[in-house]
Parts: structure tokens; sequence; C-alpha cells
């Protein structure tokens, strides 16, 4: 993860990868994620196709796009709309993905290369995957530029210093004159953003404070709440690998438990405990994400 982001992982990108995957494992986030866009994906790209552009296409702008699996599942939804949509023309789309871990990017490359799903095999699907960078840094050396129907940021707006920049310029320069930035975002009930909001100093954008910002410029846009629960009891246990992999996921720091204040450690399962629910004898932490669309 690069220098400006908003919050900051203590340890390798390997070691971050591996507590994300085991969060990913207990929260069965991905398919959650991509419930809610299949769910309100089509309207967006409805409202988007209602006008021809003159790209004759879709252009999507992937803002955090990790190893590349959600862009993928992304890329399916518009394919099946436009079909839909536009039944008998070739589906045309385009694809830039702008991610700043080496590992991650390489793994999208080698998805891209080969590995694409048969749902894709009727499209033309071109991908603009560059060098590692950070949002801040694509910006800086756009390449060309591309008018976008769809920017995306699926659980990455965090990773940015300043959201309101951000979104100004995906919507005043990134958009065509018609498109949507379509974000997944933490809800304000979130069990780990509250907590890193309790037990560190870092600038933490809930959902609704994204939300807020969009009203304050005046855009149309459309917000869904989505609400679930992950079991961390593993937490507790101090010899569960994987409890110890998804503390570091919640602390964002590697080896947290053996190698952070043990104060720090102490506060820090006990915020967990506190804002978890106790059912069956599993300790259930609150996931709250927002879908939001802002449309140009």
């Amino acid at each position: 993860m690069d220098t400006h982001e908003c919050f900051h992982w203590k340890g390798t990108e390997e070691n971050f990868m591996k507590s994300f995957n085991v969060f990913l494992g207990k929260s069965g986030q991905v398919c959650k994620v991509i419930n809610s866009l299949r769910l309100h994906l089509p309207s967006t790209l409805k409202y988007i196709l209602d006008e021809p552009n003159p790209h004759d296409g879709i252009n999507i702008l992937s803002i955090g796009s990790g190893d590349g699996d959600m862009d993928i599942e992304i890329l399916k939804i518009v394919n099946e709309e436009m079909q839909r949509h536009r039944p008998g023309h070739a589906v045309k789309m385009f694809n830039r993905a702008v991610e700043p871990q080496v590992h991650a990017l390489n793994q999208y490359k080698n998805t891209v290369a080969t590995r694409l799903p048969k749902e894709l095999s009727n499209a033309s699907v071109v991908f603009d995957i560059d060098r590692p960078e950070s949002f801040e840094e694509y910006v800086t050396n756009i390449k060309e530029t591309v008018e976008f129907d769809i920017i995306h940021f699926i659980h990455s707006i965090y990773h940015i210093t300043d959201v309101e920049k951000a979104l100004k310029h995906c919507y005043e320069k990134g958009l065509g004159n018609r498109g949507a930035i379509v974000l997944l975002l933490a809800g304000k009930d979130d069990t780990i953003q509250l907590l890193r909001k309790r037990t560190t100093c870092e600038i933490i954008h809930f959902g609704s404070d994204i939300v807020e910002i969009v009203r304050q410029n005046g855009w149309r846009h459309e917000v869904y709440r989505k609400d679930y629960f992950t079991d961390v009891t593993q937490v507790f246990d101090e010899e569960s690998i994987e409890g110890n992999l998804l503390l570091d996921f919640f602390a964002h720091s590697e080896d947290f438990r053996l190698n952070d204040d043990h104060e720090k450690v102490k506060i820090t399962l006990d915020c967990i405990k506190e804002m978890s629910t106790f059912e069956d004898g599993k300790f259930l932490a609150k996931k709250h994400e927002d879908v939001l669309i802002i449309f140009k």
C-alpha cells in the first residue's frame, strides 16, 4: 500500500493478503458485494445505456482493483445488461485498472491472460493494466484521456486522503456526459471501522461521511444499505492461526498480538467483544455496507 493512504498496514504486503483472505473467508464479503452489485448495477446501466455514447461501448475505471476478481464480476454484470438492452449488438468494454499493490496487480494480469470466464467469451474486452500506482499517482500521470461510463471504488475509497477532491475529479473529469460512480462503503455501524476509529488516530471515512460530501456537491445519488455478521470468535484464541490473522486484519498490523503493546492488544480485543453480538457461543461482529451510486 502506498504512503498516501489514510490508514497504513504495518507489515509486509504478503501478510496483509493472508490476513485479508482470512477476513474474506470468515465474512463472505465477496459474495455479499457481488449480490449487492447484481441487485443495484442493472438500473444504473439502464440509465447509462438509455442514451447512446460516442464510443459505442462501456468504459470502466476501477480504483483499487485488487487481484481483478471483482472487476471480472462487474464486467460479467455489464455484459449481461448490455446484451439485454441491445440484443444482437456486439458488446464492447474497456476496463482500466488502478491498483497500488504489486502482488495483487500481478495476479490481475495473470487472470486476464489465462482464465477469463466463459461468460465474457462473447464480448470484446480491452484491459488497461499498467504499473502499480495509487489513485493520486494515477491522476498525476494520466497517459490518455478516456470518458468513462462507470467509475467504481469497491471498498477502496478509504485509501484516499482527500475523498472530496477524488470524487470531484472523477465526476468532473473522469465521467463522460452521462455516467455513474459506484462505491461500496463501510457504514457507520461497521465493527472494523468503529474499532479503527476508537483505537487509532486515523481519519476514518464512514459511508455517511461520504454521502454528506455528495449531498454538499448537489450530485444526484442513491444509497442502499446491507447488514450482515462475521464470526470473530477465533480472535480471542491465542493459539488460533486464523484467529491471529483475523486480529491482524482488524488491527491493520502484522503479528499484532505478538508484537504490539500488551495494553493496546487488550483494548482492541475488549472493543471487539463489546461491539459484537454473542449468540450460540459465537461472537458476531456486524458488517454494515452502503452502496452509493452517484449519477451524472
